[in-house]
């Protein structure tokens, strides 16, 4: 889990996720420097099963989204675990998210599921986000739309060797590693709704927003490049 500054939801956040949690699990968090209370909440808990992590961003990066993705690389490299779940600081994981999620394990490498929208602090059951984040089995298929959506994903530590380091001037941790994944494990999109995924507009990476199609095109063909460099290890 990557934070910062989300006093008004992470508690909501990791009572979703702790109960789920078993020995030898744990719950990383960087917090990227935080001026609200999400770092004194975060510390009631007294859980030595979670890890809290101080991350200095570099504000001087290109944008918010390439400093959450620093922020979540750095939780990333002290995972330890055989499976690592990403987690955004203002969602709530479903009660069976773990348990459903981890037998596909048993066939294939990187899980996206979909998931119910949050609005007005109340869960939509009749809502789904599968038309944003169902990856399709062809590669270009998937750089054209992008269909990763970190805060639904889970993949194994092979997953996450190949990805890590991220490289440089990157603009987003889940389409990297989703993108990745695609070409080097194997890909599963479970059609269950596994967390509910708050849709606000005090969000770190807002939704609705419009890129500009040079900035589309300049990510896209950023996470190409690097997909290739990583898979063939060409530098």
């Amino acid at each position: 889990m990557a934070t910062y500054n989300g006093e008004k939801h992470i508690r909501e956040q990791i009572d979703s996720i702790l109960p789920q949690l078993n020995n030898g699990d744990e719950l990383i968090i960087s917090d990227d420097g935080s001026t609200d209370n999400t770092l004194k909440i975060i510390k009631t808990y007294n859980s030595t099963k979670i890890v809290l992590l101080h991350h200095k961003a570099d504000r001087s990066a290109s944008t918010v989204h390439a400093i959450v993705c620093k922020n979540f690389e750095n939780a990333l490299k002290h995972a330890k675990g055989d499976v690592i779940f990403l987690s955004d600081q203002d969602d709530i994981w479903m009660s069976n998210k773990i348990s459903k999620t981890l037998p596909y394990f048993e066939e294939y490498d990187y899980i996206i599921s979909d998931c119910y929208h949050i609005t007005n602090n109340l869960i939509d059951f009749d809502s789904s986000h599968r038309g944003g984040i169902s990856p399709f089995s062809s590669f270009f298929s998937n750089v054209r739309k992008l269909g990763f959506q970190g805060c639904c994903s889970a993949f194994k530590r092979d997953v996450l060797s190949n990805a890590l380091p991220f490289p440089t001037k990157l603009y987003m941790h889940d389409g990297w590693i989703g993108l990745l994944a695609t070409t080097m494990a194997k890909v599963y999109f479970l059609d269950e709704k596994l967390i509910a995924y708050r849709i606000h507009s005090q969000a770190v990476t807002k939704q609705g927003y419009k890129n500009t199609l040079f900035y589309k095109i300049k990510y896209r063909l950023h996470l190409v490049i690097n997909v290739f460099i990583r898979k063939y290890k060409i530098l």
